[in-house]
């Protein structure tokens, strides 16, 4: 099962999410690290080998995921200062984000979206 594979590593599933998977983690590592997955895909349905973005699937035999990659808020796979525009934007009210892109803006993990999320992505933490 998938949630053996987790075990002693910072990723949990969270509802029909995978949380907290570093930016750089690549599809080809969790599927090494995790045997019942089957495949990796984007947003559209198509097979992701790179790097994995928030908002790509992961599939096994009995169901699918969402990735969360954490600080990737604009699903690219890479934090940079798109995300950090992004949350501030989110922040004022200005943008609005849902699901997945949610919760890699909560970078520190204390289950909110606020400043503190957005000092860290903008150091790059």
């Amino acid at each position: 099962e998938i949630c053996a594979c987790l075990v002693g590593s910072e990723m949990c599933i969270r509802d029909s999410f995978i949380c907290n998977i570093k930016s750089g983690t690549t599809a080809a590592q969790l599927k090494k690290n995790c045997p019942p997955i089957i495949s990796v895909t984007d947003k559209n349905g198509n097979n992701l080998s790179g790097k994995l973005r928030t908002g790509a699937v992961v599939a096994t035999k009995e169901t699918s995921y969402t990735v969360v990659v954490l600080g990737d808020v604009t699903g690219t796979g890479t934090v940079s200062s798109n995300d950090y525009k992004l949350l501030m934007k989110t922040l004022t009210g200005e943008k609005e984000i849902f699901g997945a892109y949610k919760k890699a803006a909560d970078y520190n993990l204390d289950g909110s979206v606020d400043n503190k999320d957005l000092v860290l992505i903008a150091q790059g933490r």
